[in-house]
Parts: structure tokens; C-alpha cells; sequence
């Protein structure tokens, strides 16, 4: 967990399976907020919700799904999605928010690129899901963020950092 500058005016979060028992990294939520408050950024955020496409998304928070991707990001290759509200229905699960009910996910190692305005930006992801995961591995512009992150069966951690942008790309 640190900070990264990017340079060049891309900043390429990585996100990575490292081949434990459980198959996938996956995401819940990204979220981008000024660092400076004090600054013109004030006032503007990023929420994303990551699910399928029929999934309801949390209020105020915008969809991200292998069919619907906002105008701002661009993934390196496919990625897939879970509800598992729906898909543990019948087990009798209910998870607690919007955001932690659904999820995309690749065993593939999938870089995610942001259009964003100049200046110092927090990250926050959530990383969890009803089902466990381990070895998950989050980086930004080549600098981990979280190796080896793992969630028990129902727990959702987060992985944060922050970013310096000087070109208006992310």
C-alpha cells in the first residue's frame, strides 16, 4: 500500500490471480476521490459498482460489467460476473449491500485504465466474495498495492493506495 506517480499518463492498475487453490481475483467496488480536498478536484468522485449487467447497482455509484463499462475505462481483455445473491438463493445467503452481493472477476491477469484529471487521487477496491479467494495480487504502474491478499468465505477486504496523475490519464 503506497503511493504511485504516473508519468507517461496512464496509470494501469494490474489486478492478478498468483495460482492458489481458488481460481480468480475478483472486485466489488473501485472507488477514486481527491486526496486534496483544497484543490479543483473538489467535489468529484468515482464509485463503481462491479456486477452483471441485471444486478441492481448502490445508489449513486455507477455499473461496471463485462457488458457495461463506463466511457473511462478500458479493461486489457474479458472479464466475467457473479450475483450472488441470486446464485446462493437457494443455500440462504444474503449478503449485506448491493455492493457485496455481486462481482467481476478472470483468472486472468486483467489491467484496468482510468481517464482522470491531473492531480492526487485515492483508491480504494473491495476485494471479497461468499466464496473464498487467496493469492489475489493488486498493482499500480508496476507497484504492488496488495500481494497475496486473501478473503475467507464472506469477507470483503480492501486494498488501498494512492496515485499522482500528471497527464489526465489514470
Amino acid at each position: 500500500e503506497g503511493q504511485v506517480t504516473v508519468t507517461d499518463g496512464v496509470l494501469d492498475m494490474t489486478l492478478e490471480d498468483l495460482a492458489g487453490p481458488n481460481f480468480a481475483w475478483v472486485i466489488n467496488q473501485l472507488t477514486l476521490t481527491p486526496a486534496d480536498n483544497s484543490s479543483d478536484l473538489s467535489g468529484i468522485s468515482y464509485r463503481y459498482d462491479f456486477g452483471p449487467d441485471a444486478s441492481p447497482v448502490a445508489d449513486t455509484w455507477q455499473r461496471v460489467s463485462p457488458n457495461t463499462i463506463p466511457e473511462a475505462i478500458t479493461w486489457s481483455a474479458g472479464i466475467a460476473s457473479v450475483d450472488r445473491r441470486i446464485a446462493n438463493v437457494t443455500q440462504g445467503s444474503t449478503l449485506q449491500s448491493d455492493i457485496e452481493r455481486d462481482l467481476v472477476y478472470s483468472s486472468g491477469t486483467r489491467n484496468l485504465s482510468h481517464k482522470i484529471a491531473n492531480g492526487i487521487w485515492n483508491i480504494t477496491l473491495n476485494m471479497g466474495d461468499s466464496g473464498a479467494h487467496d493469492r489475489m495480487r493488486v498493482s499500480a504502474e508496476g507497484t504492488v498495492l496488495k500481494a497475496d491478499l486473501e478473503n475467507a468465505a464472506g469477507e470483503f477486504p480492501y486494498v488501498t493506495g494512492q496515485v499522482s496523475v500528471t497527464e489526465g490519464v489514470m
